[in-house]
């Protein structure tokens, strides 16, 4: 019975830190638990990342209940506090050898800690602003060049997996987080009405913001974009976004929602109106598909890149 507590006793210990060691990475932007979490595709709800921690931490516990007994006879009778039989090639450290035998230890993981902090922050700031590398443009050259030009880095269209679930958070709160509007009523009780638009480079984005909505809980249905005139020629032709960022279209509670929720990462602008200046027969042709109970938002996404700068969003 003393065994089988003292089993458990050490499960708990190391588990505990293990879970400590993990929320000190996750403080330095290391995030073990977001690697598994994708390799085993089940971070599809919120919460899920706190359980894979604590499944992580629970490995620790594990590990260390069974490398326990491996190592601390051994250990014991190295550092001079177990029997030495003069048979075993062990001898006894002098209280100044042990000192500095932990203090080597603690430099070495405090190293090893520290470099792996800084490559991946400076890995980050690299693929983030390649243009502050250190690297200087080479002078022009009047001289034509037949060198390959040097691939350039693709556009950022992800945003982190810890930062994807807490916008999905955020957009499914509950009322108290109405920031005043319609305080009583929780936004996945309302029946809405959304349109988003894009040009053909953030298409990425429109995509992500429709599965985010999805993701909180929130029922909405997809208004239909006017036809290809190349087929319908009298067809109205919806107006192409000029606006740089995400333009949230819209004086009612999603739309702030989604303000809020974009505004750290996103260039996000506000539109109180929706349809009103639109002409008259594509104001008619999404009139025609909202019923009376529902409410409106429109998300236009325009041309360039809608991420604010300096922001990693991760």
């Amino acid at each position: 019975m003393a065994t089988a507590l003292w089993r458990i006793f050490q499960v708990i210990l190391f588990a505990a830190i293990g879970h400590g060691i993990l929320e000190v990475l996750d403080a330095n932007d290391v995030h073990p638990d977001q690697w598994v979490a994708r390799m085993i595709n089940a971070a599809i709800t919120p919460g899920s990342l706190s359980g894979i921690s604590w499944i992580l931490a629970g490995c620790f516990g594990l590990i260390g209940a069974f490398l326990w007994d491996a190592f601390t006879p051994r250990l014991k009778t190295r550092l001079g506090f177990g029997p030495d039989d003069g048979r075993s090639g062990t001898r006894k450290m002098s209280p100044t050898s042990f000192i500095l035998f932990g203090v080597l230890g603690a430099g070495i993981c405090t190293v090893i800690a520290v470099t792996g902090v800084i490559w991946q922050h400076f890995t980050a700031a690299v693929t983030e602003h390649p243009s502050n590398s250190g690297a200087q443009a080479p002078a022009a050259s009047s001289a034509p060049s037949s060198a390959t030009p040097s691939p350039q880095v693709p556009p950022k269209t992800e945003i982190s997996l810890k930062r994807g679930l807490e916008m999905v958070d955020a957009l499914g709160a509950p009322p108290g987080a109405n920031f005043g509007r319609q305080p009583n009523q929780s936004v996945r009780d309302i029946r809405w009405v959304l349109l988003v638009t894009s040009t053909p480079e953030n298409a990425w984005l429109a995509g992500l913001i429709s599965t985010l909505i999805g993701r909180a809980g929130i029922t909405i249905n997809h208004l239909q974009l006017p036809p290809d005139r190349a087929f319908k020629i009298d067809a109205p032709v919806m107006p192409k976004s000029t606006e740089q960022g995400v333009v949230a279209h819209g004086d009612n509670l999603l739309a702030h929602r989604i303000i809020n929720v974009l505004s750290p990462c996103f260039t996000v602008k506000h539109a109180s109106k929706i349809f009103d200046d639109f002409p008259a027969d594509l104001r008619g042709w999404y009139q025609k598909q909202i019923t009376d109970d529902e409410q409106s938002v429109w998300i236009e996404i325009g041309p360039g890149s809608p991420w604010r700068e300096g922001v990693t969003c991760d």
